[in-house]
């Protein structure tokens, strides 16, 4: 987080910079609707007020400056400006998948703050406000959290195609027997999931629950559209499913030893 204050503070005093300010100074005088504020800190106050809000004049404003932001070159200085305007948003993105973040080790605090600053300012840019007029900062904080849940989906997708079940399993041998050998089969869940054992989804759940520690809730309040008692149903199944898998492999495995040559 602290190298996260020191950006911020970097941004603050890029708004203060006479570039800015002068920048500021000439949208204001074509843009009505700015006329109330005379620095950008003012209207960065106003737009963060939130004892008395005027949601109407709040998305006008918005709509100014993202239009102003989709107009090179005003891109480059109004992108420190609108993080600022956005930082309350981005800052309660930023605490919602820190613990996520975690799960990877390649991805530590400073690069998930990276990643949704670069999501945050490609969805600026590519915002249609023909489309849009009301709402504008909740769209573009929603749109912001399901880019960073796919993101994070994608992630899962590029480690699990060749997670070692006997690791998942490793706390239950009834699961995975013993005498199932790396020889005898495929020990990914991948391969499971090509063989129709289990869908993508069931390997997902698997996944983030016995390897990355995610409990149903978490899982449930991710996936969205799966309550919390179905994915506790799912996880029972699936592992009854690999069970009975590895049990027939194990019955053949048998067989084949006691066939004779």
């Amino acid at each position: 987080m602290e190298r996260i204050a020191q950006l911020f503070k970097g941004l603050e005093d890029e708004i203060a910079s006479e570039r800015l300010l002068s920048l500021y100074a000439l949208i204001r005088k074509n843009r009505p609707p700015l006329e109330f504020c005379p620095t950008p800190q003012a209207l960065i106050t106003h737009l963060h007020n939130q004892l008395n809000p005027d949601y109407q004049l709040n998305d006008k404003i918005l709509s100014i400056l993202i239009q102003e932001y989709q107009s090179p070159p005003q891109a480059k200085f109004l992108g420190a400006y609108l993080l600022l305007i956005f930082k309350p948003g981005l800052l309660s993105l930023f605490s919602q998948f820190r613990l996520r973040a975690k799960q990877f080790p390649s991805t530590g605090e400073l690069d998930l703050w990276l990643q949704i600053v670069t999501f945050f300012l490609e969805e600026l840019s590519r915002f249609d406000l023909n489309l849009d007029k009301t709402r504008l900062a909740a769209k573009i904080l929603g749109r912001l959290r399901n880019r960073l849940r796919d993101y994070f989906k994608s992630l899962f997708k590029e480690i699990d195609s060749h997670q070692d079940l006997r690791n998942i399993f490793k706390d239950d041998p009834t699961v995975m027997p013993a005498q199932v050998t790396p020889q005898d089969t495929s020990f990914s869940l991948d391969s499971l999931v090509k063989d129709g054992i289990i869908s993508k989804t069931d390997s997902y759940i698997l996944l983030a629950a016995k390897v990355y520690g995610k409990s149903l809730k978490d899982l449930s309040l991710e996936l969205g559209n799966i309550s919390y008692s179905a994915i506790r149903q799912r996880k029972v199944r699936v592992q009854k499913a690999v069970r009975a898998h590895f049990n027939n492999k194990k019955i053949k495995i048998l067989c084949h030893k006691l066939t004779p040559a």
